[in-house]
């Protein structure tokens, strides 16, 4: 994506350099946030309805029990997958 953004910022023909780096900055700024709440709609489930359930202490560890092991915490996949998010853009900024 930056490759891009230069090559549009450039074909803008902004009068001066410091309009040119800003609109560059904001530009990437922006595909990047939107890059990351795409990720979050796309990943978290219940992101729009937040509910708070009130469990009796059997049903605590019933819940507990179902998470752990092979069937992992959604909150525990959504962290993971926004870590390989995070180590894909770096990986992608200096590789640009």
């Amino acid at each position: 994506m930056p490759n891009i953004t230069k090559n549009l910022v450039a074909l803008e023909k902004w009068d001066f350099p410091e309009n040119a780096t800003k609109q560059l900055i904001w530009r990437n700024f922006g595909i990047k946030l939107i890059n990351l709440f795409t990720f979050l709609f796309v990943n978290y489930k219940g992101m729009l309805s937040f509910e708070i359930h009130y469990l009796s202490e059997d049903d605590l560890l019933a819940e507990q029990r179902k998470y752990h092991g092979p069937n992992d915490c959604v909150y525990d996949k959504v962290g993971e997958a926004l870590l390989n998010l995070v180590i894909t853009e770096t990986g992608m900024m200096y590789a640009t």
